[in-house]
């Protein structure tokens, strides 16, 4: 049985929106391509049409922007994994 993706949740459009801004980026599609990851995601996460991509999506928008992981990305607890940490 495979593994579970890990997924995290954005965690302001409005920041990722301004640091897209600051670094020079003007679309979900250039930002895609600088981060070596295909147009369709990222332009759902700039547009505000989807909260929540795979870890390694995240890691490369945050590494293209030149942010710190966990800055516009943190991990996404899904109940069974809340219920897991209560238990420990």
């Amino acid at each position: 049985m495979a593994e579970p993706q890990t997924r995290v949740r954005i965690v302001s459009l409005s920041r990722l929106r301004k640091v897209m801004k600051y670094r020079g980026f003007t679309s979900g599609y250039q930002l895609a391509k600088a981060a070596g990851l295909t147009p369709g995601v990222v332009n759902f996460l700039v547009h505000g049409h989807r909260s929540t991509c795979s870890a390694e999506t995240a890691r490369a928008i945050e590494e293209v922007l030149d942010q710190d992981p966990g800055r516009l990305f943190v991990l996404e607890m899904s109940e069974v994994d809340d219920d897991r940490a209560r238990a420990v």
